[in-house]
């Protein structure tokens, strides 16, 4: 199922900021492992707080201007990460972040800051594995 985040900043456990579509209506249950999670245009300027591990199907950040902040807690994306060049910040801080594709898109109007410098991003796949940039990162550690 698609979860698009709405509302600007708040918590990933708030479900008034989950909706099945985008700029839609909040209330939907918090993304599980099943679920796609859309972070777009239509998500609103702010901060969105991760405050425990999370496991989700798919983490898109798409062209918006929310601030993806996981402290310190673990992203597990079962199919992949992508993120837009001309997203405003991706801080996965430093937890672990593990999925079989992480791919980094340029065609934004960009700017992006996307802070893995102390975190470990595991490529994990049953097959290969990709890590895919279409511009600058800079990560601590990729295994």
């Amino acid at each position: 199922m698609a979860r698009y985040w709405i509302g600007g900043g708040g918590d990933w456990n708030d479900t008034a900021h989950w909706s099945a579509s985008s700029g839609g209506i909040g209330g939907e249950t918090v993304p599980s492992s099943l679920d796609e999670v859309h972070i777009d245009p239509l998500s609103g300027a702010g901060t969105l707080t991760v405050n425990e591990n999370i496991e989700v199907d798919r983490l898109l950040f798409e062209d918006q201007e929310v601030l993806f902040d996981c402290n310190s807690h673990n992203v597990s994306a079962l199919s992949e990460v992508r993120i837009a060049s001309s997203v405003a910040s991706v801080n996965f801080g430093s937890g672990i972040c593990t999925t079989p594709l992480f791919k980094v898109w340029g065609g934004g109007l960009g700017p992006s800051i996307i802070n893995c410098e102390t975190s470990t991003v595991v490529i994990n796949s049953l097959g290969a594995g990709w890590l895919q940039f279409g511009q600058n990162i800079n990560f601590y550690k990729v295994q």
